[in-house]
């Protein structure tokens, strides 16, 4: 696998952010996208629609094991969580005692140990730490960390919680994050 893995965290207040940055992204980029939130247990996810509509990408709501190929979307369903190993999308069902959904440090923490210089994380906001750890070790592998620039009054926790304990490589504001990633595409082949 030679080109980037991107994994996109959002949450709440993220969703918007989310149309911002897939209408930003052009149809011939080289990277991989994989849409991770951490949606409640009985909400039907609507983030593949969402990404079909505003991505120039195909996007593939991720059911089963998925290889991962440049040029597509990868979104996560619901009730589920989902790993990267061996350049390959792993899903399994959230179990009835999981009472707290790991989705996104466990795919975060996934990419740090599977591709590590070729993981990217984006974390767009949303409340809560989920991020921190995944990020932390994305970085420690040699993976990227972009952050949003967190805004006031805004639904930015999880951005700040990243910004705070793990020092991203880049905080940028939300309209230039996708051209920072075609940007570290063509340094990257």
């Amino acid at each position: 696998m030679s080109f980037l893995v991107v994994a996109i965290a959002v949450s709440g207040g993220g969703i918007e952010d989310l149309k911002t940055l897939f209408g930003k992204i052009p149809a011939n980029v080289h990277i991989a996208f994989i849409v991770v939130a951490p949606l409640r247990r009985d909400r039907e996810s609507k983030l593949s629609e969402l990404a079909r509509r505003y991505s120039s990408l195909p996007v593939i709501k991720v059911t089963s094991t998925t290889r991962i190929q440049p040029g597509y979307v990868y979104v996560i369903a619901e009730n589920s969580l989902i790993s990267v190993n061996e350049g390959m999308l792993h899903v399994r069902a959230r179990k009835p005692h999981e009472l707290i959904n790991t989705a996104i440090k466990d795919l975060f923490y996934s990419m740090a140990m599977d591709l590590k210089e070729r993981a990217i994380a984006v974390v767009l906001g949303g409340m809560g730490d989920s991020a921190t750890f995944g990020t932390t070790m994305i970085g420690k592998q040699g993976g990227y960390v972009i952050t949003k620039e967190p805004e006031i009054g805004a639904n930015s926790e999880m951005t700040k919680n990243v910004i705070e304990y793990d020092s991203p490589n880049v905080i940028l504001p939300l309209d230039d994050i996708a051209s920072h990633l075609v940007e570290l595409s063509e340094r990257h082949v």
